[in-house]
């Protein structure tokens, strides 16, 4: 005996209901043996900076649960797998290390001409212009450059902190020597690894870049 199923030809295995192992467990789990379409998943809202994820197991940037952030998602297809440079200071980065940006800062805005790729360096710092304040952060100049301790720490590359370079202005010691004087780690002195010259130039890029950011963003 078949199932009773219009166009149906598999083995009726529950008799009783005259279906077979298909249409029956789908008239267990829907009441009705037609086909039923998983509903779309809505798009999810992340707390706190507003972010919008979409629901596609099967994209590639997809996370493990199915879904994606919908303004990475929008970039994936202007650009596809060969990622370009970071639009600000042109550094090669890929889509483990890109950063897609909201040009007008508003995370539900995810158009296509509102993104943009930046390197993580560039993310973090393109808002300094609206940031920045000497009233909460130290301000420590160096080399003709003012910026904050904690500004200082990151073109550091890590070695110091700003707490450290805070501390030691506080203590009396000059900028140079708040962020060359070399610090004691385990036991052993550490030295700067990075020279006067480089610092200095490092922190004049930084700050043109920034102010650049400002023109086009204001």
């Amino acid at each position: 005996m078949n199932c009773c199923v219009n166009g149906c030809e598999n083995e009726a295995k529950y008799k009783a209901a005259c279906l077979c192992q298909k249409h029956y467990f789908r008239k267990i789990r829907y009441g009705t043996t037609e086909l039923v379409r998983a509903k779309a998943r809505p798009k999810i809202t992340m707390p706190g900076r507003g972010y919008q994820l979409v629901h596609d197991p099967k994209h590639p940037l997809a996370h493990s649960n199915g879904y994606v952030y919908e303004h990475r998602k929008v970039a994936f297809g202007i650009f596809g797998l060969s990622m370009c440079s970071c639009t600000l200071c042109g550094a090669s980065v890929n889509w483990k290390t890109v950063h897609i940006d909201h040009i007008d800062n508003d995370p539900r805005n995810n158009q296509a001409s509102n993104l943009r790729p930046l390197c993580r360096s560039c993310n973090v710092h393109r808002s300094y212009p609206e940031r920045h304040t000497f009233k909460s952060n130290h301000a420590i100049t160096f080399g003709d450059v003012t910026l904050t301790a904690q500004e200082w720490a990151r073109l550091t590359g890590g070695f110091l902190s700003g707490a450290t370079i805070a501390r030691r202005v506080n203590s009396g010691m000059s900028a140079e020597a708040a962020l060359f004087t070399t610090k004691a780690t385990h036991g052993k002195n550490t030295f700067p690894p990075y020279s006067h010259e480089g610092l200095i130039e490092l922190a004049k890029y930084y700050r043109t870049a920034a102010l650049k950011t400002k023109k086009e963003n204001p």
